[in-house]
């Protein structure tokens, strides 16, 4: 998973993320660039979920922009490369979502279309502004409310305390809740996408609890990444608070090993 927020207007589109990337079962974080520049198609990706996938992607959305003319017809070449890769690099636990952002022709400007392996990667046209993941007050994506769908039906039949089965009815409320929240609108100030960064990372890493699929890792750098037709600029805006009391609140319910030493420390006392 990935914080990635999108806004887009008929003459420039803009992507936000942050730079942490991690394992699974969050045992390992590591550092990268998330956004790749397909400039003579004018055009960007993104991708979140599994990593491994999202860099071949990267490397064949490079090579598909050599045998495509524009932007419309590398939309709708990548659906076919994208099951063809899927189908030997995902595996039942994992999911991708890409992202391509580009000027279309057929849609006056720049848009956002969005290809998620729990829709068979088919385009989506998204609206001018998307967040992955969100925070409580907007609205969940198509592609996060599948997998967070997924994550609840996981705690099916699962047995805690004196076996006693795990009532799913509060993770079922509190997506019928997301998903009943407006979309929002894109930032229009540098200090409004730091805002934006803060607030998702307050709410689906430091408040959210790491059963059910609500818990996603956001950390290291802010990248805000604009392109329009005179070209791409990539700025540093933010850098979280990845040390202390705050990295522990945000790793708190995971395997990482600070969490789990963190939580040995408080049962010993």
């Amino acid at each position: 998973m990935t914080l990635i927020a999108i806004g887009t207007t008929p003459t420039s589109a803009r992507i936000m993320t942050d730079t942490w990337a991690y394992t699974l079962d969050a045992t390992q974080l590591a550092h990268c660039t998330k956004v790749v520049p397909l400039l003579h198609l004018d055009a960007m990706v993104a991708t979140a979920g599994n990593v491994a996938f999202g860099d071949l992607w990267a490397a064949a959305a490079m090579s598909g922009g050599t045998v495509t003319p524009d932007f419309d017809q590398f939309v709708a070449w990548a659906p076919g490369r994208l099951r063809e890769i899927g189908e030997f690099m995902l595996g039942e636990e994992d999911e991708a979502l890409v992202l391509h952002v580009g000027r279309s022709a057929a849609h006056g400007g720049y848009v956002t279309v969005a290809h998620s392996s729990y829709n068979d990667f088919e385009p989506e046209v998204l609206g001018d502004y998307f967040i992955h993941p969100s925070p409580f007050d907007s609205r969940v994506s198509n592609h996060e409310a599948a997998r967070i769908r997924r994550a609840i039906d996981g705690l099916e039949g699962l047995m805690i305390g004196d076996d006693e089965p795990w009532d799913t009815t509060v993770d079922r409320d509190n997506l019928a809740f997301m998903l009943e929240q407006p979309v929002g609108t894109a930032p229009t100030s540098t200090a409004g996408w730091v805002n934006l960064a803060e607030k998702a990372r307050l709410h689906r890493s430091r408040k959210a609890v790491a059963i059910g699929g609500m818990k996603v890792l956001v950390g290291g750098k802010v990248h805000l990444t604009t392109l329009d037709r005179q070209g791409l600029t990539q700025r540093v805006i933010h850098e979280f608070n990845d040390q202390g009391d705050e990295l522990l609140e945000v790793l708190r319910g995971t395997d990482h090993p600070l969490a789990i030493a963190a939580e040995e420390a408080l049962v010993d006392g």
